[in-house]
């Protein structure tokens, strides 16, 4: 059996020690429930507007059973100074902006609290961009999965957008970026509704208590038990739509 997850940087190679992923943590409940061996595919999706012709591209590469389609907060939410140079200042900016993301790709770095309370005040002083609006994230996610469900005979999963970099803005940028975050939940929800689809995420923000409680040492990626906690409920969702599969009802669009 083949799963396809087209996911978000937590599963990165390396993030985690091997076998701490949810990735792995899901397999492992689907294949002792199903007694098949299962194949993780993982694939980094990025909302731009080619991303639908790339699913199509995979989904005929890999021929998975089963796909699980994250929304990432950081395209919609990471609130980005290098960015917001970027698209100010031009030529200037690009430059300053290539090295502000040389520095944000530093793991030893981005994992220290001196790095942390930096950036937090940089974006309270200067503010930040962000990659794409929700809704051009929605909108991808949807063709995104119109694509998937078009391949006959395979279960399809949408997973919203988490939110951990919350509690580290000032109140007014906080709220607008939990709305923003809604926005993308609450749209892909009623997607996955309409289409008859399982759908898993954040109704409601978490406390700064229980963020801290989730995340790894850089305060942006989720740590081990979060990581499992994830993994179980993906899995459990992944199991039953493995039942679906194995009693020949498989997801169609309306």
């Amino acid at each position: 059996m083949r799963v396809l997850r087209l996911a978000t940087s937590d599963e990165a190679p390396g993030r985690l020690s091997p076998g701490e992923s949810a990735a792995d943590v899901a397999a492992r409940m689907l294949e002792a429930a199903s007694g098949e061996p299962v194949e993780t595919v993982m694939r980094a999706p990025w909302p731009a507007p080619g991303l639908p012709d790339l699913v199509d591209k995979w989904m005929r590469q890999y021929e998975p059973d089963m796909v699980l389609l994250k929304a990432n907060s950081f395209w919609f939410n990471y609130l980005s100074v290098p960015l917001m140079l970027e698209r100010k200042l031009g030529p200037v900016g690009k430059r300053l902006s290539r090295a502000g993301v040389r520095v944000g790709e530093t793991p030893w770095l981005t994992r220290t609290a001196a790095f942390r309370t930096g950036r937090r005040m940089l974006v309270r002083a200067l503010g930040g961009a962000t990659y794409f609006t929700p809704q051009e994230v929605v909108s991808s996610m949807e063709e995104c999965a119109r694509r998937i469900l078009a391949h006959e005979g395979v279960a399809l999963m949408i997973e919203g957008p988490h939110s951990r970099m919350n509690h580290e803005l000032a109140r007014k940028a906080a709220i607008a970026h939990e709305k923003r975050r809604l926005h993308v939940h609450n749209s892909l929800k009623r997607f996955a509704a309409e289409v008859h689809v399982p759908f898993i995420g954040q109704d409601v923000l978490p406390t700064r208590e229980e963020v801290a409680a989730t995340v790894g040492a850089d305060h942006l990626h989720v740590g081990p038990e979060a990581a499992r906690t994830l993994g179980e409920a993906e899995g459990a969702v992944l199991v039953e739509m493995w039942r679906e599969l194995h009693g020949h009802s498989p997801n169609r669009l309306p």
